[in-house]
């Protein structure tokens, strides 16, 4: 197994970055992780039954997922009119569209009416995570994905500790809803496939908003729930119709984000130098976030500076030059004697490094743009001497650019 020297203590390093393909070895990440899966807390989850290891009472659960085998396929839940007189629904959860790189954070359908008694099946692309919740919060305000580690306390010298948020990435809150409480699928990442698709059945009627915990920004739905027996505005086909044109609409809005950005913006100065603009991520407030640098590949002068902007709120990026060397591992995972396995941002990925000038020497990178944990969306470098030098966001993998100094 690697280790990571950079993080102290005995500790599995875990390439969790998103690619823009949205493909991750999912597999490996538990595997490296200690053999762990993530069951749910108390009360149980909304995955559904007899597909997958049941849950006790108390702090979340880790069972063994070292077999050899392949994952077993998630089930597919039998839509429509069940024995009961109730209905299952059906709702995806994001997607991509590969040809444009456009990461479509929404629920699709992001609106959808339903009886109480009815479930609705929540479907996450387990092949191809997303990084995705379905997280309603009654009303409350959302946490966040990354927080300071409660174990650490304040560090003497060095950078703090970040780590995945537990409240967040473990499924919590049962296999109902009733408009209270809290309420979420956990971290699609970290799903166990014997856990089951997950299916929500919603008791009470109202009008509830969800989101998605990563996504919160712009990722968000509603579910509205009439009495038992009432009519229904519109079927399964409307809504899924309804969901394809969604998605094709916020596609469109990425490809224009694209061609609005495309070009590098430059900037005489009074030394003779060039400061260039570029965009690490486009899409701005909207729900189409495109996972590209744009442009990709630059030309620029010895001497002159790259500035990159993050210019999608929420969706955080980086610029990470590794000087040839390995691309940086983004967690850790440490066991707990208590059950589930704490999971560490390395810092080397999480915050700034190597300065404001590169030479294709040091490793550089901007941290994590669009967050308040280094409360920045752009990144200056200075280039000091000449090369093609390639760079990546540690995060999103296949998101990829090239700066070529002469």
């Amino acid at each position: 197994m690697e280790t990571d020297q950079n993080i102290p203590g005995n500790q599995t390093t875990v390439n969790l970055s998103v690619p823009a393909s949205r493909l991750i070895n999912r597999r490996r990440l538990l595997q490296l992780g200690g053999g762990f899966v993530i069951v749910a807390a108390g009360g149980g989850s909304a995955y559904a039954k007899g597909t997958g290891p049941s849950a006790s009472s108390g702090s979340h659960h880790i069972h063994s997922a070292m077999q050899a085998a392949t994952p077993p396929a998630v089930a597919t839940p039998q839509l429509g009119e069940q024995p009961d007189g109730s209905r299952i629904w059906h709702v995806k959860v994001g997607g991509m569209d590969m040809d444009t790189r456009v990461d479509v954070q929404s629920f699709l359908p992001g609106e959808i009416t339903v009886n109480a008694g009815d479930a609705v099946w929540f479907e996450f692309n387990v092949t191809m995570p997303g990084a995705h919740t379905v997280t309603f919060m009654s009303g409350d305000e959302a946490p966040v994905l990354e927080v300071p580690d409660p174990d650490a306390g304040t560090p003497v010298a060095g950078p703090p500790a970040f780590i995945l948020n537990p409240e967040v990435i473990f499924p919590t809150g049962g296999t109902s809803y009733n408009g209270t409480g809290y309420l979420t699928s956990g971290l699609d990442l970290l799903f166990d496939p014997s856990m089951g698709p997950f299916v929500l059945t919603f008791t009470e009627p109202g009008s509830y908003e969800y989101l998605c915990i990563t996504h919160q920004m712009v990722m968000k739905g509603t579910v509205t729930v009439q009495e038992a027996g009432a009519d229904l505005p519109m079927e399964q086909d409307a809504y899924d119709r309804m969901a394809e044109e969604q998605f094709a609409a916020i596609v469109a809005d990425g490809e224009a984000a694209s061609a609005e950005h495309a070009d590098a913006i430059a900037t005489e100065r009074a030394d003779g130098t060039t400061l260039w603009e570029l965009s690490a991520g486009v899409g701005g407030e909207s729900q189409a976030r495109v996972m590209r640098f744009l442009p990709e590949t630059v030309e620029v002068g010895i001497g002159d500076t790259v500035r990159w902007v993050d210019r999608s709120p929420g969706e955080p990026h980086t610029v990470t030059f590794t000087a040839g060397g390995e691309n940086p591992e983004l967690l850790s995972v440490e066991p707990q004697a208590d059950g589930a396995p704490k999971f560490i941002f390395n810092s080397l990925a999480l915050l700034p490094q190597g300065g404001d000038t590169y030479d294709g020497t040091t490793y550089t990178n901007s941290g994590f743009l669009g967050t308040p944990i280094i409360n920045t969306d752009a990144f200056e470098l200075t280039f000091s001497a000449a090369g093609e030098f390639d760079y990546i966001c540690a995060l999103h993998q296949g998101m990829e650019g090239k700066i070529i100094v002469s």
